[in-house]
């Protein structure tokens, strides 16, 4: 029997730092990674792979394009902190989504 993968929750607004200590005492099974360095990155091979692994994400100027949600084949769900979506790419989201 396989131990599973903590799931990854990948904080990237620097103002969410609260809640990251939060998460990290839910549940032992939880990893919480802070990575503000993909808070504002435009190429998405970039972002992928600064998110890769997560479970949800917290974006904050980022583009969410097609390509970092086929990518990001773990991602579960987006988590704002703020207003605004228009980085967003809900289109996409939604097409990607099928596969959970």
């Amino acid at each position: 029997m396989t131990t599973p993968q903590p799931r990854k929750v990948v904080i990237t607004t620097a103002g969410a730092g609260d809640v990251a200590d939060r998460l990290g005492r839910l549940d032992e099974d939880v990893e919480v990674v802070e990575r503000f360095e993909t808070r504002r990155l435009s190429d998405e091979r970039a972002l992928a792979e600064g998110l890769a692994g997560a479970w949800p994400s917290s974006p904050e100027a980022s583009n969410y394009t097609r390509g970092v949600f086929e990518a990001l084949s773990d991602l579960r769900a987006i988590v704002r902190f703020g207003v605004g979506y228009d980085a967003i790419d809900l289109a996409a989201a939604a097409i990607t989504a099928w596969r959970y």
